[in-house]
């Protein structure tokens, strides 16, 4: 059996320790067997959905019986009531997002019991799981809005602060996703480059199992305005940007995430560098702010008022299979270990280019 111990990342033991040490299921064994394939994002996001399983049943009980549920419900509780568990607990709690944030909790919940399943090698369990293609994704896995460079172009404009134009334009030019986007600090960082700034995305804050950083590429026209984004965030504008980096190298000055609030809200004072399990609260509200702050700008740029984060991603790979070919968008910004997954990203065409995808996927 897994040791505390064996978990690599000290913030991970944290959060166990400090928040879900009551937990009826093993969440050291479910940590140590994930932290090679998984980022340390989305192991938290399994790690909290199990842990809140955990707290009312034992997952691996033959007769778990949750109290949230019916008396009836309660006597033989099987595998198919997971998700009607999950369902009643969604609909009692208040999600900033709506709808998208209940199927995303019970989703979620579903990866993780299927995740614990594998790694306790029950095969019993997981037979009586419902088939995934039953289980309702969130509208963020389904949307397929996409935007052309332009209106890109045009959401930048209509921003109301260089921290949301800046991202916005990071997220279309370099393809990142939120969570990079929200962890990004300045050590990724190389504007030394000729033709483009190079961001290196470090493998536990890459999605997906990765042996080694992401690299990705920001147009060299956005550095001055990324230089200036990042001493404001750092309160140290006085600066050159070259003697801001010194000082950072030589500890003077603590490292942490630019794009994310530094302020507090009225139920929890926090901020992402106060590490732990508050940072991780810490960045799932950022990322609702800056879709919400979205949702503004698209329509006071007169845009699709379902733009979120992802659009940007979808719009860029789409963009670069149309100049190029899939691979290449899947290379220089998919960065998925799966070319079948780049290709879900481009809506059109999918018929005509479904043996290209078969071909590009049994040589990747």
């Amino acid at each position: 059996m897994a040791e505390l111990d064996d978990i690599n990342d000290q913030s991970l033991r944290n959060i166990i320790t400090e928040n879900y040490s009551d937990s009826k299921a093993d969440l050291v064994d479910f940590v140590v067997s994930l932290q090679d394939e998984k980022s340390t994002d989305t192991i938290v996001l399994y790690m909290q959905r199990l842990a809140w399983l955990g707290k009312h049943f034992d997952p691996l009980a033959d007769d778990p019986q949750p109290s949230i549920l019916d008396e009836e419900k309660q006597e033989n509780f099987s595998l198919e009531d997971y998700l009607l568990y999950a369902e009643k607990a969604a609909s009692q709690r208040n999600f900033e997002g709506g709808q998208r944030s209940r199927d995303r909790f019970k989703y979620l919940t579903y990866l993780s019991l299927k995740h614990y399943f594998r790694i306790k090698a029950r095969q019993d369990k997981l037979k009586e799981l419902p088939p995934s293609s039953a289980i309702d994704k969130p509208e963020s896995a389904t949307d397929n809005t996409s935007l052309s460079e332009a209106e890109v172009e045009d959401l930048v404009e209509a921003a109301d602060s260089l921290k949301m134009s800046l991202g916005v334009a990071m997220c279309f030019s370099a393809g990142l996703r939120i969570g990079e986007l929200l962890w990004l600090s300045p050590s990724w960082i190389d504007t030394a480059g000729k033709k483009a700034i190079e961001i290196e995305i470090p493998t536990h804050r890459a999605k997906g199992a990765k042996y080694e950083p992401d690299i990705v590429f920001l147009e060299r026209k956005f550095e001055d305005k990324l230089k200036q984004f990042i001493l404001q965030s750092y309160d140290c504008e006085d600066h050159e940007y070259s003697e801001f980096l010194e000082k950072l190298a030589e500890d003077e000055i603590e490292e942490r995430p630019v794009f994310v609030f530094s302020g507090s809200s009225s139920d929890e004072e926090t901020a992402l560098q106060d590490r732990k399990d508050k940072e991780y609260a810490a960045l799932k509200r950022e990322r609702q702010r800056f879709n919400d702050n979205l949702e503004k700008i698209a329509d006071k740029a007169s845009l699709n008022s379902d733009v979120t984060s992802h659009t940007f991603r979808r719009s860029i790979i789409k963009q670069i299979k149309e100049d190029s070919d899939i691979s290449t968008a899947r290379d220089l910004v998919g960065r998925h270990n799966d070319i079948s997954t780049t290709a879900r990203y481009v809506e059109d065409d999918k018929e005509e280019d479904k043996d290209t995808y078969t071909d590009l996927r049994s040589s990747s």
